[in-house]
């Protein structure tokens, strides 16, 4: 019969070397790829730094662009227009309507005041008007409401004004 050798001869070694090589070179490949990642996070965290630190000078250059003397005087200019441009919202229309006021108010009746405000149905004239009777009053009033865009005029309160010489008659005119 023959004989069996159940000892290797040398395939161990050579195993051991290719099973180490191949092992070196995978924990050599898996710290390139180590290295690579650390050094790219590290290039995009300095990337990002640098540029935190750029918006931050451009942040200071607009902020000392803004406090300039110049700016803020025009910051101040255009404040004003704002508050300007409220106060005149829809005033072009007042000198309008305040016209064809002054166009149909009679010779002898005058306004002690007058409020013009503009509401949600159009604008409204709250007015106090002196007139010498009751019948100047009534002939001031028909010719109010020939005015074009009257809705309304309601009459408030009527008493004689501060001289004695007339009456003082509050209106309500809604346009």
């Amino acid at each position: 019969m023959g004989q069996i050798n159940l000892k290797s001869t040398g395939s161990k070694s050579v195993a051991k070397k290719e099973m180490s090589s191949s092992s070196l070179v995978v924990a050599f490949f898996l710290l390139a790829v180590s290295l690579a990642v650390y050094g790219g996070v590290f290039l995009l965290n300095k990337n990002k730094l640098d540029k935190i630190s750029q918006t931050e000078e451009n942040i200071v250059n607009i902020k000392a662009t803004m406090d300039s003397e110049e700016n803020v005087n025009a910051y101040d200019f255009q404040s004003r227009l704002d508050d300007i441009e409220k106060v005149i919202d829809d005033k072009e229309y007042y000198s309008l309507i305040l016209d064809r006021i002054a166009e149909k108010t009679r010779e002898g009746n005058h306004f002690k005041s007058l409020v013009l405000k503009k509401t949600s149905y159009g604008f409204e004239l709250n007015a106090v008007i002196n007139s010498a009777n009751q019948s100047e009053l009534a002939k001031q009033i028909d010719a109010f409401s020939e005015i074009e865009g009257v809705r309304n005029i309601s009459l408030g309160s009527m008493k004689r004004d501060d001289k004695g010489a007339g009456l003082a008659t509050s209106l309500k005119i809604e346009l």
